[in-house]
């Protein structure tokens, strides 16, 4: 039975010591007993970002305008134009914008277009909620990684919000900018946990060769998914012996190469 790695993972003790097993029943009773407290305190260790956040979301509904601004002039709104007139395509979509390929910004762009008439306000808002679904997945990859006791996961996941949502870049936060890169650190940490699941290795490999081409054509960063997951890719691959031998690696060469010509071309 495959089961989803995100939820396993978050119900793992990472900090119970070795042979825990081997308690006594009187021992195991007590831990039984504190586990719902336990599992409040992890909780709230897991959402110690959810403070800055608030603080993010109420200057953004009391400083946002509703005014495209910087790069939106030149990468979005010519796009939302040939929409309007039947006129755009794929190649439209992922067109460059300076030295970016924004796919992705031109997507979510077009859904604030089609709900709100492009309201920047809600483009802010929209940012805002990518960055909190950003901020909960570094949550769960620091359960599947580094785990640790309650407050050291509660000052790290505290101390990441403030740079997460903080506010020494305000017209970021304004003028909605920073939508492209919050949708690419989202497809860099879905790309690590799919690497680090409990998935079979033929899953793990579709989700990140996916994972990598959508952020290729969502920014140039994305290009760094081509280099850093093979490495993750070839240590879970020494896990299955079907899995053992370069053929998947030449495929993930030959797909990088030919997203990279595209990119380029």
């Amino acid at each position: 039975m495959n089961l989803n790695p995100i939820l396993v993972l978050s119900l793992v003790r990472r900090d119970t010591p070795p042979g825990a097993g081997s308690l006594s029943a009187h021992s195991a009773g007590k831990d039984d007993a504190s586990r719902p407290t336990r599992l409040k305190y992890e909780w709230l260790a897991d959402f110690a970002w959810i403070p800055w956040a608030i603080l993010a979301l109420s200057f953004i509904s009391n400083y946002a305008v509703d005014i495209p601004s910087i790069d939106q002039w030149e990468g979005e709104l010519p796009f939302l134009r040939k929409v309007a007139s039947g006129e755009a395509g794929i190649s439209d979509l992922i067109a460059l914008q300076l030295e970016h390929r924004i796919g992705f910004t031109r997507a979510v762009g077009l859904f604030v277009a089609w709900f709100s008439g492009w309201n920047s306000r809600v483009f802010s808002c929209v940012t805002w909620g990518l960055m909190c679904l950003l901020a909960t997945l570094l949550c769960f990859a620091n359960r599947q990684t580094a785990g640790g006791a309650i407050a050291r996961r509660a000052t790290t996941n505290f101390v990441g919000g403030s740079v997460l949502f903080g506010l020494a870049q305000y017209d970021l936060w304004i003028n909605a900018m920073m939508i492209s890169w919050a949708g690419i650190e989202i497809m860099r940490v879905l790309a690590v946990m799919a690497c680090i699941g409990l998935w079979a290795f033929p899953k793990k490999y579709a989700a990140c060769l996916l994972l990598a081409l959508t952020a290729t054509f969502s920014s140039s960063m994305g290009l760094q998914l081509w280099f850093l997951l093979p490495p993750l890719l070839l240590f879970e691959a020494k896990k299955n012996p079907s899995w053992r031998t370069p053929k998947w690696l030449i495929g993930w060469a030959c797909t990088a190469v030919l997203a990279t010509v595209c990119y380029f071309w």
